[in-house]
């Protein structure tokens, strides 16, 4: 494992749970935009791209996570506390469960 300057980049990727299709783009580019994480004392690990996997629904513009998974216990927790704070305006659905698979790389 080596530490790195800084990790922002994170991509999102849907999984068959449903939620995410062509009718929510916005809210897509909205959680990219927003899901920029300052990871530079974060020791990740050399040769593939650490990830973290987030089943959640949004109510009251509000993430509310219901399951999160990775790869790193500190990249977890740093994507945890981020969604906790995010405020969601892109157009969404409250009754879906929304999967996205966040990637995150070195730059």
């Amino acid at each position: 494992m080596r530490k790195m300057k800084a990790l922002f980049l994170c991509i999102g990727l849907v999984s068959s749970f449903g939620a995410m299709d062509d009718k929510h783009p916005d809210l897509v580019q909205e959680l990219l935009d927003k899901m920029i994480l300052d990871l530079s004392e974060v020791e990740l690990h050399e040769g593939f791209h650490d990830y973290v996997i987030v089943q959640f629904t949004i109510c009251d513009q509000q993430i509310d996570i219901h399951s999160i998974e990775g790869s790193n216990q500190e990249v977890i927790e740093a994507v945890q506390i981020k969604m906790n704070r995010l405020e969601i305006h892109a157009d969404h659905r409250e009754d879906k469960v929304y999967n996205f698979k966040f990637t995150f790389e070195k730059q």
